[in-house]
Order: C-alpha cells, then sequence, then structure tokens
C-alpha cells in the first residue's frame, strides 16, 4: 500500500492497537523514503527495528539525500546504497 506521509504509514504498519500485532505472520517489504512530510523515515525505520513484530521485515530505504556513512539508525539496520545524482 503507498502512503504519502508517515502518519499513516505508522498507522498501518502499527495498526488499530499500536502493537503492529497485526503483520504477525505476515510477509513485508517495506519501502521507505526518509524524507516525509510530517515525520523522518529514520524515525520510523527505529520504530519498525525496535517492535517485536516487525522487526524482520525487510527494509528499502529511499532517498534523494545522500545518507552519511556514520549514520547508524539507517546503516545498522539496513543496507544502504547510493546510486549516481541526475
Amino acid at each position: 500500500m503507498p502512503f504519502t506521509n508517515g502518519t499513516a504509514a505508522v498507522n498501518y504498519l502499527f495498526g488499530s492497537d499500536g502493537t503492529g500485532s497485526d503483520h504477525k505472520g505476515t510477509a513485508l517489504l517495506i519501502l521507505l523514503d526518509l524524507n516525509l512530510p510530517d515525520m523522518t523515515g529514520t524515525d520510523i525505520l527505529r520504530r519498525v527495528k525496535e517492535n517485536k513484530y516487525l522487526k524482520c521485515a525487510p527494509v528499502v530505504v529511499l532517498t534523494r539525500q545522500t545518507i552519511p556513512r556514520k549514520s547508524n539508525a539507517a546503516t545498522s539496520s539496513v543496507a544502504t546504497s547510493t546510486s549516481p545524482s541526475r
């Protein structure tokens, strides 16, 4: 499901009770933009990786911004890759 802001994505991922248990046993692939209008993708990534139901879901981080090499929030939880700017 595509979402245009972080709030809608968090509401979907963590569900009505806020625990993320709605997705227990389901396959998820999360495509996450770090530049969202209402919250940072880094904050969402941190919450996903700390959640017992969601932490195993693979997350692909997308952004037009350069991610610093020492950015622990992104690089400690997921693999990062950069592509040339257009």
